[in-house]
């Protein structure tokens, strides 16, 4: 099963041209916690944390509504 949020974290610090290391120390944790955040097993993401990690990579979290992705 796909891991939406955690691909999108993913995505957007790639986008932002950053490593693992350089967000972990944005936010003031270890890489390992970034590593598990951009892991498609892990599903405990906290609206806290996506705003961390969007103030971090200077973005910001949308939350959108839509129909189920049945796949």
């Amino acid at each position: 099963m796909s891991n939406h949020i955690s691909r999108a974290i993913r995505e957007a610090r790639l986008r932002a041209g950053i490593s693992q290391e350089v967000l972990a120390d944005r936010m003031k944790t270890s890489r390992s916690v970034i590593s598990r955040l951009e892991s498609p097993r892990y599903h405990g993401h906290s609206l806290s944390t996506l705003n961390k990690i969007a103030k971090a990579l200077g973005s910001k979290v949308a939350i959108l509504f839509g129909d189920k992705d049945v796949s």
